[in-house]
C-alpha cells in the first residue's frame, strides 16, 4: 500500500496509519504532518461510511432482539459466581450502548460504559 488512493475500507486505512507511523516515527507525528491534513477529507469519508453501516447493523441487531433505547438490561458477570451487570441502553456516536449502574470491572478496566452486544438481555 503507497498512496491513499489504494485505501477503500476501514481496515486499509488503519494499515495505512501504521505503515505512515512507522515512515514517522510515531502516529503523533503522523498526524501531525501535512500529509496527513491533505488526505484527511478522503479518510473522513471511508470513516463515515464505515460508521454509518457498523450503526445500521448494531440498531437493526437491537431491534431484532426486542431491545430499545431506555430499556433496562442485564448481562452475567463470567469469573463473579453469579454476579449479573445491570445497565440502560443508551446511544453514543450513534451506537447502542450500555451505561451500567455502578462502574463495573471489566477487561478493559474500570467501565461505566459498554458497547451493546447480543449478550445483553432484558
Amino acid at each position: 500500500m503507497k498512496t491513499i488512493e489504494d485505501v477503500q475500507q476501514y481496515k486499509d486505512v488503519q494499515q495505512y496509519f501504521e505503515q505512515k507511523s512507522r515512515e514517522y516515527g510515531s502516529k503523533k507525528a503522523f498526524f501531525a504532518s501535512k500529509e496527513y491534513a491533505a488526505i484527511y477529507p478522503a479518510v473522513k469519508a471511508i470513516y463515515d461510511k464505515y460508521h454509518a453501516r457498523q450503526t445500521t447493523t448494531a440498531m437493526a441487531a437491537l431491534k431484532e432482539n426486542g431491545i430499545a433505547v431506555g430499556d433496562r438490561v442485564y448481562a452475567p458477570a463470567y469469573g463473579w459466581a453469579g454476579r449479573v451487570i445491570g445497565g440502560v441502553v443508551i446511544i453514543r456516536n450513534g451506537l447502542p450502548y450500555v451505561r451500567f449502574d455502578e462502574p463495573t470491572m471489566t477487561t478493559a478496566g474500570l467501565r461505566r460504559f459498554m458497547r451493546w452486544h447480543k449478550g445483553w438481555g432484558k
